[in-house]
């Protein structure tokens, strides 16, 4: 995303500011526009360069405020003042240096431009093949150890690989007392501080070599592991220091439990499983497969999965009922930690493709053996999701999560979809709905695969979840969240996507493209015709989705989950002559009739689905005309298939709706 700070800053800055006060230099600038006269009536994202007859203060302002109510990301004054403007709600800028005419200054901007673009892709590759290469390189040393550990070896066996892998000059092991390895470059005070505790880690840039410490077990005087590489060689990779640090946990285990083997550890299983999750959370099958050999090598056999969600009690510690549950399914299901949720424990249950024999009582199977586990506790709860794609374990994980709700209201605390009623409107969608995703996402293309692969799984995952959410289950190193992807990250990701495929960040324009993601992943169909959002909406199928969810409701819930959505909760209210607080309550007993939450603190991929369905229940006075269709506007549908029928230039005009206020209908159902 290219912002008005990549035009003000840097060593070749082109802009000055002219606003009082720091300026809003963040705001997302698409396009650089001339103002000739002929400027569109839609703004959005734009930066404008114009030449005043007059630069007085009110003037001035009077332009700026004009170009603001239509969208503009900024306005640049071709002959700049010096002084500098106060009250102007848009961010005010001048060229540096004397540009020749609005058309050279307009060039100069478009290169920054472009050569932002550049870099940001260049940024976004390079943390892709970082990212593939931590889970690489930890799932090689869980996979390592363990080998080591069966073959009765000790951690010295490990040594070289370390040295290779994180290309270290040396890597060995010292002591606070006794002879110093003559390898070692570490001098033996620095040593001596870590051994004798309490610090766990230390380093060193003495003798001509940077040197990393890391204690090896609970209670001083500590083992050191050392691992040093020469000055000329550059200093230690973040990467590497996380590494060498869990290859001082394994080896203290390698040294602790050295007569137990053909097992690994229990700290080891957690780190190996929760990456495993996270591949699998992101829908990178394939490495979650070189994670879980020797962890559960036969998880991932089967296509399908069954999620459970089993909710401890509140304070209670999750890691005990963790491993009850696994020896519980006998180490056939991947039982994690939530990362989502501190009060969450994940089983993740491989089983054959819906409606097959074997797979009739699985769900029985898995209550029925862990229902003592939930009963042990008046608190607990559990959520069995209807069978999904390892691929789409993402969706299992928010069905089995929202069957929570039904869970605490079961005598027995444990709620299973035992069919596909609780699914979102794209998973009972026909086949040849696929092909108006592919129309939307037709703008991808362009981009590589693995940048194209992470963006669609993060923003996926953003939408249905939230920020908060998606960043703990699409785990990575950033330092400055704790581990997960900052929640700036992914909102970042989802609205990059968003600016590809011109949609906006309304709660219509998500609704759409959650759709449209969810739609993608679906196998290819043979009907290449270039398919529309109004044509899928009102297809049998999503009608049949719409009844069942909104059948049950009266007809004065359907109308007030209607106005939800067109007038906004205050005008809503206001026409019941009722107060915000009492119609908030409710939307939310519609919510529970339905069994999608709509609150604020809930996943949002609910709200979208009520959307769709309203739109699409032939009772409803919702339109389509409500939702935008970004796909008409892409040039191909599928390589080479050339369109068989052309929709109606009406159904591709997209509109979002706002009250006499400005309130964005809608937005009133997460208040």
């Amino acid at each position: 995303m290219v912002t008005a700070e990549n035009f003000i800053q840097g060593e070749r800055p082109l802009l000055r500011c002219l606003s009082e006060g720091p300026p809003d230099a963040a705001l997302p600038v698409d396009e650089i526009l001339l103002d000739s006269g002929d400027l569109p009536a839609a703004l959005k994202g734009a930066l404008v360069i114009a030449s005043l007859e007059s630069h007085a203060a009110d003037h001035v302002a009077q332009y700026a405020d004009h170009l603001a109510q239509r969208g503009a990301a900024g306005l640049v004054l071709l002959a700049g003042p010096a002084m500098s403007f106060s009250r102007v709600q848009l961010p005010l800028y001048a060229p540096v240096g004397k540009p020749r005419d609005g058309e050279e200054l307009r060039s100069r901007l478009q290169r920054r431009q472009l050569e932002a673009v550049r870099i940001q892709l260049a940024v976004e590759r390079e943390r892709t093949a970082a990212e593939r290469e931590r889970s690489a390189l930890f799932a090689e040393l869980i996979t390592r150890t363990d080998r080591i550990r069966r073959n009765g070896e000790g951690p010295q066996e490990l040594l070289p690989w370390l040295q290779a892998k994180t290309g270290a000059a040396v890597v060995t092991f010292m002591k606070a007392e006794g002879e110093t390895p003559t390898a070692s470059t570490v001098p033996r005070r620095v040593v001596q501080k870590v051994a004798k505790g309490p610090l766990q880690t230390g380093t060193s840039d003495e003798n001509d070599h940077y040197s990393l410490l890391h204690a090896v077990g609970v209670t001083p005087p500590h083992e050191v592991l050392v691992a040093s590489r020469r000055c000329r060689d550059g200093t230690w990779k973040p990467l590497h220091r996380e590494f060498l640090m869990l290859a001082a946990a394994q080896i203290r285990h390698l040294n602790e439990q050295a007569s137990s083997h053909g097992q690994l550890d229990e700290e080891t299983r957690a780190v190996g499983r929760a990456l495993a999750l996270q591949q699998i959370m992101r829908g990178d099958i394939p490495a979650a497969r070189r994670t879980l050999p020797d962890l559960l090598p036969d998880l991932l056999k089967t296509e399908w999965a069954q999620i459970g969600v089993l909710r401890c009690a509140k304070g209670e510690d999750r890691r005990p009922i963790r491993d009850v549950v696994d020896r519980a399914l006998d180490g056939r299901a991947l039982v994690v930690l939530c990362p989502a949720e501190p009060t969450d424990v994940l089983v993740l249950h491989p089983r054959s493709a819906p409606g097959a024999l074997a797979d009739s009582n699985n769900t029985v199977e898995i209550a029925r053996t862990l229902a003592p586990i939930v009963s042990a506790r008046p608190e607990r709860l559990l959520g069995i999701s209807h069978p999904t794609p390892w691929i789409r374990a993402v969706l299992g994980y928010v069905m089995a999560a929202q069957l929570l709700e039904r869970a605490a209201v079961n005598k027995n605390r444990i709620a299973a979809d035992a069919d596909d009623s609780n699914l979102p409107m794209a998973m009972g969608l026909p086949d040849w709905a696929r092909n108006w995703a592919t129309g939307v996402l037709a703008k991808l293309n362009g981009l590589p695969e693995g940048v194209r692969h992470e963006l669609v799984q993060t923003a996926t995952l953003t939408i249905m979840l939230g920020p908060k959410q998606a960043s703990r289950l699409l785990g990575t190193d950033e330092p400055e969240s704790g581990g997960h992807p900052h929640r700036v990250t992914v909102s970042h990701q989802l609205t990059r996507l968003e600016k590809l495929l011109e949609l906006g960040n309304e709660r219509v324009d998500r609704a759409v493209l959650l759709l449209a993601l969810q739609l993608s992943g679906l196998e290819d169909t043979r009907d290449h015709r270039k398919r529309t959002l109004r044509e899928v909406l009102h297809s049998e199928k999503a009608q049949a989705h719409a009844r069942r969810l909104l059948d049950g409701l009266t007809p004065e819930q359907l109308e007030l989950l209607t106005d939800f959505f067109t007038l906004g909760r205050a005008e809503a209210a206001r026409r019941r002559g009722w107060s915000t607080k009492w119609i908030t309550r409710k939307r939310d007993d519609i919510a529970a009739a339905i069994g999608r939450s709509l609150s604020k603190t809930s996943p949002p991929w609910g709200t979208y689905d009520v959307l769709l369905a309203l739109v699409s229940h032939p009772d409803t006075t919702m339109s389509a005309d409500l939702l935008p269709d970004p796909a008409p506007s892409c040039v191909a549908l599928l390589p080479g298939v050339v369109p068989s029928w052309e929709a109606p230039e009406s159904d591709w005009e997209a509109f979002s709706p706002r009250t006499a206020s400005g309130e964005d209908p809608g937005a009133s159902l997460a208040s």
